[in-house]
């Protein structure tokens, strides 16, 4: 059972962590900017997806590019501020990359591109070294 079940405790705690930063960030310079309610939401559903990740290969890893790109335009800080999510997009581009279909793995990686492309744009304080290294990163995960 442990075996079956360990990547979801590990997702669970990696939310545990992102709702604990989007709560206490809040009074940090670069940290989140948006409404309270907003951020928790926010963090709950770009890192819940995964847990569906069985049901749906593709769409589940898809679900979270989404709902990171989507955050960010509302919260432009939330989605890059403790790298929580960076962490859940790696694991989400591994699940795609590991998927059976090739051509559903490229896809995944061009949704990350693009999930990466929106958020570092909307943050104020990323640039394109940001998306160079980030991409970089993507691309050996």
């Amino acid at each position: 059972m442990a075996r079956r079940y360990w990547f979801d405790a590990l997702i669970l705690a990696v939310l545990g962590i992102g709702l604990t930063g989007a709560v206490l960030g809040r009074n940090h310079i670069d940290g989140p900017e948006g409404p309270l309610w907003f951020d928790l939401l926010a963090m709950l559903a770009i890192v819940l997806p995964l847990l569906a990740r069985r049901r749906f290969p593709f769409g589940a890893p898809a679900a979270v590019g989404v709902a990171a790109a989507l955050t960010s335009f509302v919260d432009k800080t939330v989605v890059p501020f403790d790298g929580v999510t960076f962490i859940v997009g790696c694991a989400a581009l591994f699940l795609v990359g590991s998927l059976r279909d090739r051509s559903q793995a490229v896809a995944g990686f061009a949704v990350a591109e693009g999930v990466l492309a929106v958020v570092v744009h909307n943050d104020p304080k990323s640039g394109l070294g940001n998306f160079i290294v980030a991409s970089i990163i993507f691309t050996v995960v």
